[in-house]
């Protein structure tokens, strides 16, 4: 005779119990798993953001004269630095073998345009931001409350042959911000020959120059994470776990 004896409740309870906790360790392995994707996903993209910088700076400024090399903090608070040099590209001339221009009495270079590199918020931060509004950091050094910056690169015709380097007033004519992430109102301006938006969802562009020796400190932030642990917009993001940082130190020749 067969026995069709069913389970007891104790046996389903058990059943049920161990069926709870095995969802629950999977779950919480899944959940891990998910977490450490997201962070290195987030680390990966602000790392590449910054190469990305870190590499137009470091092609633009390899070709300049030491001593046709200007920086300093942009004028307008929240804001990082500027650089700006003289160029001897010829942007017109479509052969890449006679771009750079020298003069043909002493073999110098001919300075044709200036190069602009500068780190601005956007006027439309919010927008930029997804709604995160930043204050005005008081460091004299930076401005480490916003992360949402944008590295903009100008290149300026003045329209004199050769160009003189710009003083620091004049740079500060074309030191604007865009709106948001679209530059085409600064490509427009008076003198611009072209403008680029390198990098967005940048916090803190410094640079320094030590006789021949120039340094470029450019920092950015995991913002997913930073968003989820601090009080964006109103806390120093400069030595934070989620700042990713890169430094570019060139020992200029003439």
């Amino acid at each position: 005779m067969t026995s069709r004896r069913g389970f007891s409740l104790p046996e389903m309870m058990l059943v049920l119990a161990l069926f709870s906790l095995a969802s629950v360790l999977i779950f919480s392995l899944l959940h891990d798993g998910f977490r450490k994707f997201r962070s290195l996903n987030s680390r990966h993209d602000t790392q590449q953001r910054l190469a990305k910088a870190m590499s137009w700076l470091q092609r633009d400024i390899e070709k300049a004269d030491p001593d046709q090399i200007g920086t300093k903090r942009i004028s307008a608070s929240g804001n990082g630095d500027v650089v700006w040099f003289l160029s001897a590209d010829d942007p017109t001339q479509t052969n890449a073998d006679l771009r750079f221009v020298r003069d043909p009495a002493t073999g110098l270079p001919r300075w044709q345009r200036h190069i602009l590199y500068y780190l601005i918020r956007p006027s439309n931060y919010l927008k930029v931001s997804g709604g995160y509004n930043a204050a005005v950091d008081s460091d004299p050094r930076n401005d480490y409350f916003a992360p949402h910056k944008v590295l903009i690169r100008k290149v300026v015709n003045l329209a004199v042959n050769p160009e003189k380097l710009m003083s620091a007033a004049q740079v500060d004519t074309f030191v604007t911000a865009p709106a948001d992430l679209s530059v085409t109102a600064l490509a427009a301006e008076a003198q611009v020959e072209s403008c680029k938006l390198i990098a967005d969802r940048l916090l803190s562009l410094e640079v320094s120059r030590y006789d021949r020796t120039l340094e470029v400190n450019l920092r950015a932030v995991q913002v997913e994470r930073a968003n989820a642990a601090l009080k964006m917009g109103s806390v120093s993001l400069k030595d934070s776990p989620y700042t990713e940082n890169q430094r570019l130190r060139m020992v200029m020749k003439k």
